[in-house]
């Protein structure tokens, strides 16, 4: 093997521990594909609720259990009638924990609350997400995902918003390093509900925040740039 491309750098880490050359290529949204001008102003708040974006497969280990109850801490128990939590994806085939979910949700009385869009193209899916106030990304800590830097932390830099988001290792380090969002420990509901409130009240750190989303975008987590780093990969084999 003359080279091998990993997704994130701690699993060049452990490549290079063997003896391998290896190299980080993110599979960041591209901007080509969405054009981030086209963003509203996020402190446009006047009339409108206050959204938080889900998206992905509605599927187990990614927290909608946890999310449901940090939604019942803020909307039944600290009176944040104002949030609404849209949810976009689907369940699996075959697969009833979709429905699980969404029968929770109604018997919190969260139903007014919550918006199952079901599956969505990717770019109707990009707007939605431009017009939300805070992207969540609640997996949950299993081998697999404490490795991971899902796909969906980079859609909701592209749209130009904080994300709340697990504290594990490769997303703590987007989210620490461009300062572009909360971390916390997504089996614990409370705290997912004070991140989430926490952005909620604080309105100049919620754009500040976005405006660091953006630009993380612009200047490092797009496909343009990271296909840079690719093609200098394949220049560089002999």
């Amino acid at each position: 093997t003359d080279k091998v491309i990993t997704v994130n750098e701690t699993i060049t880490a452990r490549f290079a521990a063997r003896g391998f050359e290896t190299v980080t290529v993110m599979n960041c949204q591209s901007l080509a594909d969405f054009d981030v001008s086209s963003i509203r102003k996020k402190g446009d708040e006047k009339d409108r609720v206050f959204t938080v974006a889900y998206q992905g497969n509605i599927i187990g280990m990614r927290g909608y259990e946890q999310l449901v109850e940090a939604a019942d801490i803020l909307v039944n128990d600290r009176k944040l009638v104002d949030l609404r939590f849209l949810i976009m994806g689907k369940g699996q085939p075959g697969d009833t924990f979709a429905e699980s979910i969404m029968r929770s949700v109604d018997v919190k009385g969260l139903s007014a609350h919550f918006v199952f869009t079901g599956f969505l193209n990717h770019g109707e899916m990009m707007q939605r997400l431009a017009r939300s106030d805070l992207g969540l990304c609640l997996f949950q800590p299993t081998p697999n995902n404490k490795l991971g830097l899902p796909n969906k932390l980079f859609e909701n830099l592209m749209a130009g918003m904080p994300t709340v988001a697990s504290n594990f290792t490769e997303i703590a380090r987007v989210i620490g390093e461009q300062r572009c969002g909360l971390l916390v420990d997504p089996t614990q509901p409370r705290e997912i509900a004070d991140a989430i409130e926490r952005l909620y009240c604080e309105r100049d750190l919620r754009l500040e925040m976005g405006r660091n989303a953006l630009n993380a975008v612009r200047s490092k987590y797009s496909f343009e740039a990271q296909a840079k780093i690719l093609l200098g990969v394949y220049a560089g084999l002999k």
